[in-house]
């Protein structure tokens, strides 16, 4: 589907930020209610009154109302072309029965809105692949278990991703398979890196890493130009088998390793409004000795300073695979193995055993910090071995864990 909108002055000062600094945050525009049935997310062709010309692409997509008679558009991904056609070029270019809907404003008759893209691609040179892009539908995750871990492997990526400061927006690319146990990145589209010998290297290392039968291996590297990370996504796994996901991120310059266990909180209904919490399952205590071994190597070790001489972490997450962004992070709360030790012996649930949520911790890290930290060093191992990293991660795969594995070069 093909939305077209009007843009002021105010909205073009905005809306050229917004694409020069590739802002995240969506920009919402009042539209009349009427023209935006549904949630159906659309390209839109973003006009600038002034000049008269398509200035930039964006998605496009219903929110909530702000008036009687008026909803606010969401506008995401805005991306400022490098031609900008005139409305008269637009409408020449269109057939003659279509002609008239440059004059419109808001979502096209699927007809219409075919025609569009089609004359607006004959405009363009160098901004092909943003239409082709912003064009195509963004794919939802399922629900049900294969959703829940699913979703964990992209929010395993993204924070990969986010560790080297490299924007997440591939991330909108995935694409689901029909086939039930491939891994969130086997999604993702290949790019022309694949034959650099450095990523050759690091298959050959992965390979190494995960040598367990029947695995299923997906990776992908990204880049911004001067950083660039590979990622691997393994699970040797029936999905309804798989008990979680372990993250593991090496930056190679600091040999400094993290290792991120997921667990998934559950939600409970019984009151006047839910409460999400995690209550220990029957892996924990394994997983727990698990990354306990890494911290026991951590310790003492020389090297850069770090607030915590503790490597493994826990992320407790929301399960609703559900989002409107699949840049966005999963909102959680993050604990190292030390401090999330201490809540089990303290957060209790109303029948006295342990029960962790947002109503009874009061502090742990989000996203943000946590990402943070990670990134600039503050937090992770310092002189571990890697082999002995390599001999958990055959570990995690052998017990049921999906692992996502990040290689900062």
């Amino acid at each position: 589907m093909v939305a077209i909108l009007s843009c002021g002055p105010d909205d073009a000062d905005t809306l050229d930020r917004r694409s020069a600094f590739k802002q995240s945050m969506d920009y919402s525009e009042a539209w009349r209610a009427g023209t935006w049935q549904g949630k159906d997310t659309h390209l839109a062709l973003l006009v600038d009154e002034q000049t008269g010309t398509v200035r930039w692409l964006a998605r496009a997509r219903a929110g909530r109302r702000v008036t009687s008679r008026d909803r606010a558009v969401m506008l995401s991904e805005v991306s400022a072309l490098d031609e900008e056609p005139s409305l008269q070029e637009l409408r020449q270019a269109l057939p003659a029965r279509h002609r008239d809907v440059v004059r419109a404003r808001g979502v096209l008759s699927p007809a219409a809105g075919e025609a569009v893209v089609k004359a607006l691609l004959s405009l363009l040179t160098f901004s092909q692949h943003l239409v082709e892009r912003l064009g195509r539908p963004t794919a939802t995750i399922p629900r049900g278990r294969r959703g829940e871990l699913l979703n964990q492997e992209r929010d395993a990526t993204g924070m990969l991703l986010e560790f080297e400061g490299i924007d997440r927006s591939a991330l909108r690319d995935w694409q689901p398979s029909d086939v039930a146990d491939v891994p969130f990145l086997a999604g993702l589209p290949e790019y022309n890196e694949r034959e650099d010998a450095l990523i050759a290297h690091d298959v050959e290392l992965f390979s190494d890493w995960t040598a367990v039968p029947n695995r299923n291996i997906a990776w992908r590297t990204f880049t911004d130009g001067p950083r660039r990370v590979h990622i691997m996504n393994a699970n040797r796994t029936p999905v309804e088998h798989t008990t979680g996901v372990d993250v593991v991120y090496h930056n190679e310059a600091r040999n400094s390793f993290v290792l991120i266990q997921y667990k998934r909180m559950i939600a409970d209904r019984s009151g006047t409004q839910k409460e999400l919490f995690y209550r220990p399952d029957n892996q924990l205590t394994i997983e727990l000795e698990r990354l306990g071994r890494i911290d026991d190597l951590c310790r003492d070790q020389p090297g850069e300073f770090r607030l915590s001489s503790s490597a493994g972490w826990l992320k407790l997450c929301d399960p609703d695979p559900r989002t409107d962004d699949p840049r966005s992070l999963i909102k959680g709360m993050y604990f190292a193995r030390e401090h999330f030790l201490e809540l089990l012996g303290t957060c209790k649930g109303p029948k006295g055993g342990p029960r962790i949520g947002y109503s009874n911790v009061s502090r742990y890290l989000n996203n943000t910090e946590f990402t943070g930290l990670v990134r600039d060093g503050w937090i992770g191992s310092r002189g571990v071995a890697t082999e002995e990293i390599a001999r958990l991660i055959r570990e995690s795969l052998e017990t049921g864990h999906a692992v996502v594995v990040g290689v900062s070069a």
